[in-house]
Parts: structure tokens; C-alpha cells; sequence
């Protein structure tokens, strides 16, 4: 109902990075890494699903599904 009428943190819609996104869109930003690609495939190694369909969207394809959609992939809801 708060996304589908975008109140509350919703008003800022599909774009809004969830707390864990936005923490490590932080922590990748601000580290002296050796080796950024790495550190990028370590952080990236949970594949989002789109709960409306069951589809897995890939590593970095979060951003297909509307936030209160996603899950992870490794979660026992896939088939």
C-alpha cells in the first residue's frame, strides 16, 4: 500500500537505494582497495529475484525489480 501510493520513503520511488544497498555503495566508495574489481565481485556475489515473477535479475540487476519486490536469491523461495 506505501509503494503503491509512494508515501512515506517511497515518494522517492524506484530510484531509492534500500539501507543495505546505499551502506555498500558507501563501503566501496570510501575503501583503499588494492584490487576495485575484486572487491566489486566479493561485494556483488548475492543474485536479486523479483518476487512478483520468481525471476532471478542477476547480479547487478536489483534495480529491475521495485524495491519491495526484491529478495535474495539464495532465500528457499526460488523454484
Amino acid at each position: 500500500m506505501t509503494w503503491a501510493e509512494q508515501r512515506g520513503v517511497w515518494q522517492f520511488g524506484q530510484e531509492l537505494l534500500l539501507g543495505h544497498e546505499y551502506r555498500a555503495c558507501i563501503k566501496l566508495g570510501t575503501a583503499h582497495l588494492e584490487d576495485p574489481a575484486a572487491a566489486i565481485g566479493q561485494a556483488f556475489q548475492r543474485v536479486c529475484v523479483d518476487l512478483r515473477t520468481l525471476a532471478e535479475v542477476g547480479l547487478y540487476g536489483y534495480h529491475q525489480a521495485p524495491p519491495p519486490h526484491r529478495a535474495r536469491a539464495d532465500l528457499p523461495i526460488t523454484t
